[in-house]
């Protein structure tokens, strides 16, 4: 790349997909770049449903799934290692503050503890990137979100203090666009529907959007839990 190029000094990215970089642009993939700001209408739209709600355990949620949205036009206008990094760990930040959520409302820690706990899990995450091999952030992110999934199942379906009333549509709404949209992902890839030429909409575009679409049904289902908690809280107040 020229020296003259805007991001000519940085490292490129490891993973690449369909659309192919627009040399010496300062976005060089427009497709996959623009749509990322997906993420940031779902998590206005998550912070429309909540701005009337003061005090709300869940709030860190929303920047969580912005940041998702900032970090991947990071790395898709710059074609970085630095974008791709971001990238990867806005995703595992989001995934670990739903697992540590979890981890909340069934045991009751600490806020510090919860705190060390995400940052720890964040960083197990990142590290292998750097001491194994930079193009492991699918790999991970995958993984963290079965364990993610392992772990509500065990919780919610556990005999002891099962909660009630609680809709798992949500959960499996949100699963099942991401189980579709990483098909996209796939096939964008590994190129076998793919235009490189495409800087308009892209598969990588449509898993950015249905990724941002996902985290409204997450959002939903954990908030189920808040609304709970609540309604306790209410009846404690009236009590």
């Amino acid at each position: 790349m020229n020296e003259m190029c805007p991001w000519a000094g940085l490292e490129s990215a490891k993973l690449s997909f369909c659309e192919e970089a627009i040399q010496c642009a300062l976005v060089q993939r427009p497709s996959e770049a623009w749509s990322s700001f997906a993420f940031v209408f779902a998590a206005y739209y998550i912070y429309l449903q909540l701005k009337k709600r003061k005090h709300y355990n869940l709030w860190p949620f929303i920047p969580l799934v912005a940041l998702i949205g900032l970090t991947s036009f990071a790395l898709h206008a710059t074609s970085s290692f630095m974008g791709e990094l971001m990238d990867v760990s806005s995703m595992f930040m989001l995934v670990n503050y739903c697992i540590v959520v979890g981890l909340e409302q069934r045991h009751k820690f600490k806020r510090s503890t919860l705190i060390t706990i995400f940052i720890v899990m964040v960083a197990a995450c990142m590290g292998p990137l750097f001491l194994i091999s930079k193009k492991m952030g699918s790999v991970i992110f995958l993984l963290q979100i079965i364990l993610g999934v392992v772990f509500i199942i065990e919780y919610h379906f556990s005999k002891a203090d099962r909660p009630k009333g609680i809709s798992y549509k949500p959960l499996v709404l949100c699963l099942s666009t991401l189980l579709f949209a990483w098909g996209i992902w796939w096939l964008d890839m590994l190129k076998i529907v793919c235009d490189p030429t495409n800087h308009i909409f892209t598969g990588h575009a449509l898993w950015h959007i249905l990724g941002a679409i996902a985290t409204i049904p997450l959002w939903r289902f954990l908030d189920q839990f808040e609304m709970l908690k609540e309604q306790k809280d209410n009846i404690n107040l009236i009590h």
